[in-house]
C-alpha cells in the first residue's frame, strides 16, 4: 500500500523539489557528501536524519525516490513492530488489530513519503518502549543500556523524548529491586550520554555554549506558548518567520544559547502577565492535538489527493482518536500492567502541548493512542461475543465521549487549509524555469491572499526571471509597502536599480535592507559592490 502511494506520488511537483524542513534535511545531506562532515554552527535540526540521507545518497546517488522509499520501509516496519508490542504486552488479538490499524492509518502512510523525521522518531520510540518492556520481566541490565542508546538516538533525531526521561526513571524505580534501581537508572543515562554527548560537544566547539542538541528550541517554545499566536499554527517560511528570527539579533543577542534564553524569558513574561489567557491557549493546544482535523503548514496534505486519492479514504484520527480515548478509559482497571503504555501516551502528549502542533508533529503521540484504539476494538469483540450488555454500554459511552473530544471545533483551523500550497508551487515552478505556471500559481495565491507580502515577493522573483524588471520592481515595492521590514524585497529592488545604472537608488535600498537586518550578507556584499562596474548581477 505504501509502495503504491509512493509511486503515485512521483507525479507531484514537490516530489523532487522539497521545501522548508525537507529542503533543509536534503541540503544538509548534500553538504556532508560534499565534504563538510561536521556542522560549523549549531543546527536547527537533529543530525540523525541528514546523516542517514547521506548514507543513502552515497550508495544510491542523490535520489529522493530512494530517500522517500526509506521512509516507506521504516513506516511498514513500524506497523509490524507495533503489532508485536501489543501482541506481547496485551494480547494476540490486540496485536493483530494494532498492526492492521497502523498499516492503514493514512497519516502514517502520507508522512512516510515525506522527507521528515517523524516516521523515524515513531519507530525509534517504539524500540525504546519494547526494550523497557522486556527489561520488566528479564531484569537484564543490558536492556536498560540499550534503551538509553535508542532514547539518545531518538533525542538527536527530535529531542521531545527527553521530556519522558524522568518518567522512565520513575518506571525503572517501580519495576526494579531497591538494590538494582540505581544501577539500572545509571545504565539508561549512560546509554543516552554516549549518543548525545558528542552532539553537545560539537555544538560547544562551534558556539562556545552548551547546547544539548539543536538551536531554536526557545523560539519554538515561545511560538507554542504565546496565546496571541494561537491562530499562527501554520507559520511558513517567509517574512513572518524572518521577523521572529531578527528580533533578538536587533538587540545584539547573537549566540544560539542567548537567543534561546531570550525567547524563554519572553514566554515566561507573557504567561505571568496574562495567566488566564495562557490557560485558555493551553486548552486550545490540547484540543488541537486531539482534533480529527489534520493540521498542516507549507502545503496542503490534501494536495496529494490529486496523485493518490485512495489513501484519504483510509482511517484517520477521526477513527483512531475516539477509539484511543475509549480504550484508554476502558483499560484503567489494568493500569499497573499497562503503566508503561500510559507513561508513553501521557508523556509524549504532554511534551507536545507547549509547542505548536501539526499532523506530523503529533505522530509520536498517535502511535501510542493507536495501541489503546486496538485495545478498545479487541475489548468490544470480546464483550460482544460474551453478550456483556453492561460492557457494551460502557464501550459506547466512552466512545461517544471520544467522538465529542475529537470533533470539537477549533476556530481558524480549516479556513487556512490551503494557505501556502499555491505559493510553494509557484516557487517550485520558478526553480524549474516553468515561468508561466509559476505566474499562474502565484496569481491564484494572491487572489485569495491579496495583502500577503510573500506573494508579491514571489511575484517579483518570477518577473525578475522573465527579465521584466519594471514589473519585478513594482511587485517588490508592493511587498515592501505591505511589510516595511521585508529586507529581501528591499535588496532585490536595489539590485534592479543597480542593473539600470541607478547606483544611488541601489545604495539606498541596500542600506535599507542592512538597516533592517545588519548581518544580511547578500545586501552587505551588494552595498560594497554598488559603485563597481559592470552593474550587479541579479541576486534573488
Amino acid at each position: 500500500m505504501r509502495f503504491l502511494y509512493l509511486n503515485q506520488l512521483t507525479g507531484s511537483p514537490f516530489f523532487n523539489f522539497p521545501i522548508v524542513d525537507e529542503f533543509e534535511y536534503d541540503k544538509w545531506a548534500r553538504e556532508i557528501l560534499s565534504g563538510r562532515l561536521l556542522w560549523d554552527s549549531v543546527p536547527h535540526h537533529g543530525p540523525v536524519y541528514p546523516y542517514l540521507l547521506t548514507g543513502l545518497f552515497k550508495i544510491f546517488g542523490h535520489s529522493l525516490y530512494i530517500a522517500r522509499l526509506f521512509g516507506i520501509i521504516i513506516s511498514s516496519l513500524t506497523a509490524v513492530l507495533l503489532g508485536h508490542i501489543c501482541w506481547e504486552s496485551i494480547n494476540k488479538r490486540t496485536g493483530v488489530i494494532a498492526g492492521i490499524l497502523a498499516a492503514v492509518y493514512w497519516p502514517f502512510i502520507y508522512w512516510s513519503g515525506e522527507l521528515v523525521v517523524e516516521t523515524l522518531v515513531v519507530f525509534l520510540n517504539l524500540i525504546v518502549f519494547l526494550l523497557l518492556w522486556k527489561s520488566k520481566d528479564t531484569r537484564r541490565p543490558g536492556l536498560f543500556f540499550l534503551s538509553g542508546l535508542i532514547t539518545g538516538l531518538s533525542a538527536i533525531t527530535r529531542p521531545n523524548i527527553l521530556f519522558l526521561v524522568p518518567l522512565f526513571l520513575i518506571w525503572i524505580f517501580m519495576i526494579s529491586p531497591r538494590k538494582t534501581f540505581m544501577k539500572n537508572a545509571l545504565l539508561l543515562m549512560l546509554g543516552m550520554a554516549i549518543v548525545i554527548t558528542p552532539i553537545t560537544l560539537r555544538n560547544y566547539f562551534v558556539s562556545g555554549e552548551f547546547i544539548i542538541i539543536q538551536a531554536n528550541s526557545g523560539l519554538n517554545l515561545y511560538l507554542g506558548l504565546n496565546p496571541h499566536l494561537a491562530s499562527m499554527y501554520d507559520i511558513r517560511a517567509g517574512i513572518v518567520w524572518d521577523k521572529w528570527m531578527l528580533e533578538p539579533i536587533r538587540l545584539n543577542i547573537l549566540s544560539p544559547g542567548a537567543q534561546n534564553r531570550f525567547w524563554i524569558d519572553k514566554a515566561v513574561a507573557l504567561i505571568s502577565i496574562e495567566p488566564f489567557l495562557f490557560l485558555k491557549h493551553i486548552f486550545q493546544n490540547i484540543m488541537l492535538n486531539l482534533s480529527g482535523f489534520e493540521i498542516y503548514a507549507d502545503k496542503s496534505i490534501l494536495y496529494n489527493r490529486i496523485f493518490s486519492p485512495f489513501i484519504f479514504s483510509l482511517p484517520g484520527f477521526w477513527l483512531i482518536g475516539p477509539l484511543g480515548i475509549c480504550g484508554a478509559i476502558m483499560s484503567i482497571d489494568n493500569w499497573r500492567r499497562l503503566s508503561l503504555h500510559y507513561l508513553f501516551l501521557i508523556g509524549i502528549f504532554l511534551s507536545s502541548i507547549p509547542f505548536q502542533t501539526s499532523s506530523r508533529l503529533r505522530l509520536p503521540f498517535v502511535v501510542f493512542i493507536l495501541i489503546f484504539a486496538a485495545f478498545a476494538v479487541s475489548e468490544f469483540i470480546k464483550i460482544t461475543v460474551q453478550k456483556d450488555r453492561r460492557g457494551i454500554s460502557y464501550f459506547f459511552v466512552t466512545l461517544f465521549l471520544g467522538i465529542g473530544i475529537v470533533i470539537f471545533d477549533i476556530p481558524d483551523v480549516k479556513s487556512k487549509a490551503f494557505s501556502a500550497t499555491h505559493l510553494n508551487l509557484a516557487g517550485i515552478y520558478l526553480k524549474k524555469c516553468d515561468l508561466s505556471r509559476a505566474l499562474d500559481e502565484n496569481r491564484q495565491f494572491l487572489y485569495s491572499h491579496p495583502k500577503d507580502p510573500d506573494g508579491y515577493k514571489m511575484l517579483g522573483d518570477i518577473y525578475l526571471a522573465m527579465k521584466d524588471l519594471s514589473r519585478a520592481e513594482g511587485a517588490y515595492q508592493r511587498a515592501l509597502k505591505l511589510e516595511p521590514e521585508y529586507f529581501r524585497a528591499a535588496n532585490n529592488i536595489g539590485t534592479i536599480k543597480a542593473m539600470g545604472g541607478d547606483l544611488e537608488g541601489a545604495r539606498h535600498y541596500f542600506e535599507r535592507a542592512t538597516a533592517i537586518y545588519p548581518y544580511y550578507d547578500e545586501a552587505l556584499r551588494n552595498l560594497k559592490r554598488c559603485s563597481e562596474a559592470p552593474p550587479l548581477e541579479i541576486k534573488k
